[in-house]
Formats: C-alpha cells, structure tokens, sequence
C-alpha cells in the first residue's frame, strides 16, 4: 500500500505522426504508452513478455 501523495517530476507527451516510429519508440523504451498502434505492430510486441497490451 502506498501513503502520501504520488511523486511525478514530469510527463511529457510525443505525437508521433508515423505509425512505424510510433512502435519503434514503444520499442525502444523512448515511450512507455501508445495511444493507437497499426494491428499488424499490436500483434508482433502482443507476443513480447515485456509489452502488455
């Protein structure tokens, strides 16, 4: 169980207007959520342990 407030120090939001960047950078660890993804990108990182989708 947490107690206190949250800590954030920032969010920074990246709009990626290629769908193929926008899995590279999920990838790649430069983003941590995707808002949409192409299907044919959701099904190949569905089958990585490190992506939960």
């Amino acid at each position: 169980m947490h107690s206190g407030p949250a800590y954030l120090e920032e969010i920074q939001f990246r709009f990626y207007v290629d769908p193929a960047v926008r899995a590279l950078a999920l990838e790649s660890g430069e983003a941590d959520v995707m808002g949409e993804m192409l299907p044919k990108d959701a099904a190949r990182l569905e089958e990585h342990p490190d992506f939960s989708l």
